[in-house]
């Protein structure tokens, strides 16, 4: 195997090396959110790295498998976090099978993690965030930091750049489709047993 770094791999740099295929696996976007006072907010991608920059108190906005995984990240390095989600459990899409029970049991284990189901953020504040129940009640959750775990986009449209590269072109990965880790590692197995 031959690795390069600090090489950019544009699709004119894989067209002059001859290679027989090409697999692309360049991500996905966050997507950023149009909730008013969300553009101050951090997305999950900055938190990594940062962690001290964030207040004590911490809303999540996004009970998905990021969100979910991004809150019990900051809960395990001592921020007190507070996930709010739509849907009626928290990383409803995760594997069920292993992975989801044992995310599942490190949260509800954590004195710093909380979470608010069936919910809808409506408004970001300096002091937290307002949301919405199901009955239309207005609740507050205080929080100087606020991180907003809104989806994903696909790369696709750049990843299709690279369709000419080489005689065998596949997409892999958040680029093709956003999922989790385990969709992505399926997709890369799969494009590498058919080379």
């Amino acid at each position: 195997a031959e690795i390069r770094l600090n090489t950019k791999a544009t699709p004119e740099l894989i067209a002059r090396g001859g290679y027989d295929a090409v697999i692309v696996a360049i991500g996905s976007d966050p997507v950023r959110t149009d909730l008013p006072g969300g553009e101050a907010a951090w997305l999950p991608q900055q938190v990594y790295g940062h962690e001290s920059e964030l207040s004590r108190q911490v809303a999540v906005i996004g009970g998905g498998e990021i969100g979910t995984e991004t809150a019990l990240y900051l809960a395990e390095c001592g921020h007190q976090v507070t996930v709010l989600t739509r849907q009626d459990k928290l990383a409803a899409k995760a594997n069920s099978i292993h992975y989801r029970e044992s995310f599942e049991e490190r949260w509800e284990a954590n004195e710093n993690f909380s979470a608010l189901t069936r919910v809808r953020a409506v408004r970001v504040t300096p002091e937290g965030v307002a949301y919405l129940d199901e009955a239309g009640q207005e609740g507050f959750v205080p929080a100087g930091s606020v991180v907003i775990a809104g989806g994903q986009t696909a790369k696709h449209a750049q990843a299709l750049t690279y369709s000419g590269a080489a005689e065998e072109f596949t997409l892999i990965g958040d680029c093709k489709t956003p999922g989790s880790v385990q969709s992505a590692m399926r997709t890369g197995f799969a494009a590498a047993s058919m080379i």
